[in-house]
């Protein structure tokens, strides 16, 4: 898949598709690698986990994971907004914003996610940017039992802001797989 995000567009702040959802009690594997061409001055968003939707519209805390191109595309940033998750006994999660590693611009590059949204013990959050894991959370990721989590790809760079340039990535190999799968077994599937 090809995104395009153009400084002219109606919808200047989102290029993106969305996959149904991981539901509540659901572990899943998920898989994409990402093509980036061309350096871009404004860091975008380009895979995302979330955000965390429940039953109740007035619950706060939403927190989801963005796969990012930094600043000028030299590196990969992982951002999650987890502190706006309220934990059940009190407390939230911090906020995360990791430098991945280099972006190698006109290198597809895998990127591989494990996820079960809990509010127990048995909360799963993982990453892994080609064979290196980039972050782990185990436990509770959520305020109270999630309705679903949407898995989104392309680019996104926030209501209210502008591009100052034109934006494209590429997507391929997206895959989504349930808990019966493993590292080996995406990152073989993702070399395909």
């Amino acid at each position: 898949m090809k995104a395009i995000l153009n400084t002219n567009s109606k919808r200047s702040g989102r290029s993106e598709v969305r996959w149904d959802k991981i539901k509540p009690g659901q572990e899943r594997w998920i898989g994409v690698k990402i093509l980036v061409t061309e350096p871009n001055p404004m860091r975008q968003s380009l895979f995302q986990l979330g955000p965390i939707n429940y039953l109740s519209s007035g619950v706060a805390g939403t927190g989801y994971f963005q796969i990012q191109r930094g600043d000028n595309s030299a590196a990969w940033v992982l951002r999650g907004f987890l502190e706006r998750v309220n934990l059940p006994g009190g407390g939230h999660l911090p906020r995360i914003n990791l430098n991945a590693g280099s972006m190698q611009l006109g290198v597809w590059q895998k990127w591989i996610i494990h996820a079960k949204i809990s509010i127990t013990s048995d909360g799963i959050l993982e990453f892994w940017k080609g064979t290196q894991k980039v972050y782990e959370l185990k436990g509770p990721n959520c305020s109270i039992t999630p309705f679903f989590c949407p898995v989104k790809w392309g680019i996104y760079i926030g209501e209210g802001n502008r591009l100052p340039q034109n934006a494209v990535a590429y997507f391929d190999n997206i895959i989504i797989a349930d808990e019966h799968s493993n590292v080996a077994e995406m990152t073989k599937t993702l070399d395909q």
